[in-house]
């Protein structure tokens, strides 16, 4: 399954590559994500939901970030398991600046899916795979507008700990 495309981010280049390699913010970003933790420099576990009905089920694998040019590049390898079947993936970033405060993400990705997996049909693995990859570069970019927001996430943590009580807030 070969998947290509372009998302134009609210952020300079080099924002954007330290956005695109963190974990946490990944971690609320991408759909189906229930964890990934780093095992050291460029490698961490992944464990990911499908929300296909006929292959329903978590896939346990890596990740390992390659070939880093900061800010212009880097290559993703995924290899994960599960009950259901195997997903293999290559997929390079380049990050094009457009201006200060204006950058576009340009995603090239070879997967190769096994098992009852594959057997839902490469289209809508296809159509699922874009509109995920599309929401999770939504939520990257959004996620550095909220945070351009001087004193936002404190009022809500301050409101938080007003109705329900609660330690300091997160650093």
């Amino acid at each position: 399954m070969k998947l290509t495309g372009k998302h134009e981010f609210s952020a300079s280049a080099a924002e954007v590559y330290r956005r695109l390699l963190d974990p946490d913010r990944l971690r609320s970003c991408m759909p189906g994500c229930e964890r990934l933790d780093a095992l050291g420099d460029d490698r961490f576990s992944l464990t990911f939901g499908v929300p296909i009905p006929a292959i329903k089920g978590t896939f346990d694998g890596t990740v390992e970030i390659v070939d880093q040019v900061p800010p212009e590049s880097f290559r993703m390898k995924i290899d994960a398991k599960g009950k259901n079947g195997f997903v293999t993936a290559d997929a390079a970033m380049r990050i094009e600046s457009t201006g200060p405060q204006s950058s576009i993400v340009h995603y090239d990705a070879d997967a190769q899916i096994g098992g009852a997996a594959a057997s839902v049909g490469q289209r809508v693995i296809t159509g699922i795979s874009r509109r995920q990859v599309a929401d999770m570069m939504k939520c990257l970019d959004k996620a550095e507008v909220m945070a351009r927001r001087p004193g936002a996430l404190a009022r809500l943590w301050a409101w938080i700990r007003s109705r329900f009580g609660g330690g300091p807030a997160p650093a």
